[in-house]
């Protein structure tokens, strides 16, 4: 199936290195071509790649070319520039800038074009969570809470349990859910997961009768099924548009994600985590650390007070 994000950006990087000065392009189309899309193209086959990671490689590719665009503003070539040349750059460029750059830097060292290094800044840990209480009550809420929308109640209840980013779910299709005499599943990366019935009831009626923006009537060949279509026919809702609406009901994302994800990486081992939702083996084995780290006096203290709790009287 035709991976829309990775489409876009193939067609972006077309048209943004066509339009760049010939002795610019010689050198960020193959970056381009061979480090960004090379990448691209192998998350796309395994499910991967998604909105947000076309709009990282964007990133990359515009911040490697504003790069060579600088170096000759200060009458310098990439081979001439110094790693004070280099300094200077991000000393004057805007907030991440030193991201976007880390990957081009690499490539051209390995390449032996200039001899610049730049690390990736340091990722801050996660500071938003919802408590355990203030989670299951959401869940229950998006479970239960006919008042609201059916897209908002579907979106917010697989971002508390699975913790999906928007993109994710923005981009999930009807033939992704599927029911037999075990249950009801849906498939988020490669492999179904269980619904609880409650869940599978409101993506049954979503796939009856979805919620859509788009007031343009369906182009025959272009539906292609996504279970929360966007304002423009053959496209589902975007990420931001996921979020808006999630934030409209009170139901933010980021503190719920951050939340479900130390559910799940505490109950399951890291590697069945990724192999089940199709988060990246560094993203789940970075969250173990983190919770190994930060967590395990909490949990430590949690399971204690448990043990301490007066058994009620049968």
């Amino acid at each position: 199936m035709r991976n829309e994000p990775l489409a876009q950006v193939e067609l972006w990087a077309d048209r943004f290195l066509t339009s760049l000065p010939p002795g610019h392009r010689v050198i960020v189309h193959p970056f381009a071509e061979w480090q960004i899309l090379k990448t691209a193209r192998r998350q796309a086959t395994r499910g991967r790649y998604t909105a947000g990671s076309a709009t990282k490689d964007r990133g990359e590719i515009r911040c490697a070319a504003e790069f060579l665009a600088w170096l000759e503003t200060q009458h310098l070539t990439l081979g001439q520039a110094t790693q004070p040349d280099l300094e200077l750059r991000l000393a004057q460029a805007p907030p991440g800038h030193r991201r976007d750059l880390v990957s081009f830097i690499r490539w051209v060292r390995a390449r032996k074009l200039a001899d610049l290094t730049l690390r990736a800044p340091r990722q801050g840990l996660p500071q938003h969570f919802l408590d355990e209480g203030a989670l299951h009550a959401q869940l229950r809420r998006c479970l239960n809470d006919d008042t609201l929308p059916l897209d908002v109640r579907i979106i917010g209840a697989l971002v508390r349990l699975f913790a999906l980013p928007a993109s994710r779910v923005a981009e999930l299709t009807a033939d992704a859910y599927t029911r037999d005499e075990s249950g009801a599943y849906l498939t988020i990366a490669t492999v179904p997961v269980l619904l609880p019935p409650r869940l599978a009831d409101l993506v049954e009626q979503q796939i009856a009768t979805p919620y859509t923006l788009c007031v343009i009537p369906a182009v025959p060949g272009l539906d292609r099924g996504f279970l929360f279509p966007g304002a423009t026919p053959g496209r589902h809702l975007t990420a931001n548009a996921v979020r808006n609406r999630l934030d409209r009901y009170e139901l933010p994302t980021l503190a719920a994600r951050n939340s479900a994800m130390v559910n799940l990486i505490t109950d399951m081992p890291p590697q069945v985590v990724s192999d089940l939702l199709g988060f990246s083996p560094d993203t789940t084995t970075q969250w173990a650390c983190y919770l190994q780290d930060s967590w395990s006096g909490y949990l430590a203290a949690r399971a204690e007070l448990t043990t301490a709790l007066p058994t009620p009287a049968d």
